[in-house]
C-alpha cells in the first residue's frame, strides 16, 4: 500500500510540473465545478483546478474497473481521486476500513520538489471522505466529494469540503 502511496504521490507531482499553467477558469465558489474542472475548499480557501490540467480515466483491469480523477492549478495544488472497483453512478466511501478508495491533495514546491507537502485519505482512526457520482455516461462524469487527509511526515490535517467536479473521460 505504501509503494501505491508513493506511485500516487509521483504521478500527482509529475503531472502538476509539467502541467503548470497560468490560465484559471476562475469558478471560485467551491460548490459547483465549471466543466473540465474541480473545484473544493481546502481548509476554507478556495482551489480551482486549470481545465488543460485536469483528467479522468477509467481503467478496466481483470473485470474491474477503477476511476483516477486528478486536477493541478497554477499554484502547484492538486487534487486526485483514485475509486477502485468503479461502477459508474453512486456513493464510494473513503475509510480506514476500505482502502480501495483514496484521496490526495498535493501542495507541489517546484523550486524544491523534496519538499513537496502531501495529506492523504483514508489513513488510520482518520475520518470517512465521500465522493458521490451524480452522472456518468462513459464519456463525462460529475459528482461531489470530501474527505480529510493525512500528512504522513508531521501529522497534520487538510480538510478538503465542498469538492465537485465535471469532466470529460479521456
Amino acid at each position: 500500500m505504501q509503494t501505491t502511496k508513493r506511485l500516487l504521490l509521483l504521478f500527482t507531482l509529475v503531472f502538476t510540473v509539467l502541467s503548470c499553467s497560468t490560465d484559471d477558469d476562475g469558478n471560485d465558489s467551491g460548490d459547483t465545478s465549471g466543466e473540465g474542472q474541480i473545484t473544493a475548499q481546502i481548509d476554507g480557501s478556495s482551489f480551482t483546478s486549470a481545465s488543460i490540467s485536469t483528467s479522468a480515466t477509467v481503467q478496466s483491469a481483470g473485470g474491474n474497473d477503477s476511476l483516477i480523477i486528478l486536477g493541478t492549478n497554477s499554484d502547484g495544488q492538486a487534487i486526485q481521486i483514485t475509486l477502485l472497483g468503479f461502477d459508474g453512478e453512486g456513493d464510494y466511501t473513503i475509510s480506514p476500513t476500505s482502502a480501495i478508495n483514496a484521496a490526495s491533495y498535493t501542495e507541489a514546491n517546484v523550486s524544491n520538489p523534496t519538499q513537496t507537502q502531501s495529506w492523504q485519505a483514508p489513513y488510520a482512526d482518520g475520518p470517512e471522505g465521500n465522493v458521490d457520482v451524480t452522472s456518468y455516461d462513459g464519456s463525462s462524469i460529475e459528482g461531489t466529494f470530501s474527505f480529510t487527509g493525512r500528512n504522513a511526515s508531521d501529522d497534520s490535517l487538510r480538510a478538503v469540503t465542498q469538492g465537485a467536479f465535471n469532466i470529460d473521460i479521456q
